[in-house]
């Protein structure tokens, strides 16, 4: 089975060198737990943090949409160590700080970088983010995507070893000596006329520019808009008013015309929805991978 192909080939792959930490990925409608556990029984010393996705990406496989990823880390002098803050929507900050508490006391170097696969639908991304940068300090550079289930907005699944979780944040901390380097883009440009946030709840938006945010997504792009909604992120601007982050839409409410982000957005924001095209996508990727090549502090990654 799945198991068994997946092991087979990072075995091959590892030879003598022994496993320290993995990340797994997992389309949706797989047995998670007979997933762990095996992973778990041929590496029972491996830290172990992953999610389900909407598609996997690997070397092996390249794009795929119906696959199970396993990365696995090999190193004499980086130290890994994974955490999970549990139950995170009832209290992200608790739950993350003593999670990093416990992570970190499992290394004796310094944390530099953390890869987090947090849930993607019971708790706001943002909150989660900004939870685990104060608990682990400005200096750990964090990475990752919140998990997925194929954009049926239903439930998705986190593993931290031998556990599957609904509402938990995993993350995975890589010491010092470790040389990495990042680069972001997105490619989506703003279109349409700015609005500003009139009535918020953390990532639940009721209303832009005293109409619903039903409405304002509507009075732009028509009707039908809310079936596509995630083909759409809003942008959000900084103080400047010209940088912007985005907040992916992940659906709408008609009966109270509410649209629900990935993050939180903050009263009184200056708002504009945005458009990618393919293209802008893919140029977007490839200014991000330059970006990251060129700041490398190393020879050649390993891994990306």
């Amino acid at each position: 089975g799945v198991i068994e192909d997946l092991l087979d080939q990072v075995r091959e792959d590892l030879g003598d060198d022994q496993a320290k930490a993995g990340l797994l990925f997992a389309c949706v409608d797989h047995d998670y737990q007979q997933l762990v556990d095996g992973v778990m029984e041929a590496f029972p010393a491996i830290e172990l943090v992953g999610c389900t996705t909407d598609a996997e990406i690997s070397t092996v496989l390249g794009f795929a949409e119906d696959s199970v990823a396993l990365t696995l880390f090999v190193s004499d002098e980086v130290e890994f160590a994974a955490g999970v803050g549990r139950d995170v929507s009832k209290d992200p900050v608790g739950s993350l700080a003593t999670a990093a508490e416990e992570a970190r006391g499992k290394l004796t170097k310094e944390p530099a970088l953390a890869l987090f696969t947090p849930t993607g639908l019971t708790a706001s991304g943002s909150t989660m983010v900004e939870a685990l940068r104060s608990a682990l300090g400005e200096e750990v550079v964090l990475f990752g995507g919140t998990a997925g289930d194929q954009w049926k907005f239903e439930k998705t699944h986190q593993f931290y070893g031998n556990e599957v979780m609904l509402d938990g944040a995993p993350f995975l901390l890589l010491s010092t000596p470790i040389k990495f380097s990042s680069g972001a883009r997105s490619g989506w440009q703003p279109i349409a006329n700015k609005g500003t946030v009139t009535k918020v709840e953390n990532n639940v938006v009721h209303e832009i520019d005293n109409g619903t945010a039903i409405q304002f997504y509507r009075h732009y792009l028509g009707d039908g808009t809310m079936d596509n909604v995630g083909e759409f992120p809003l942008a959000v601007f900084e103080e400047d008013g010209e940088t912007f982050f985005l907040r992916a839409a992940l659906f709408g409410n008609d009966e109270d015309g509410t649209v629900t982000f990935a993050g939180d957005v903050e009263m009184g924001a200056t708002v504009q929805l945005t458009h990618a095209s393919r293209d802008a996508v893919i140029g977007a990727t490839r200014e991000a991978v330059d970006l990251a090549i060129k700041e490398y502090p190393g020879d050649t990654p390993t891994a990306a």
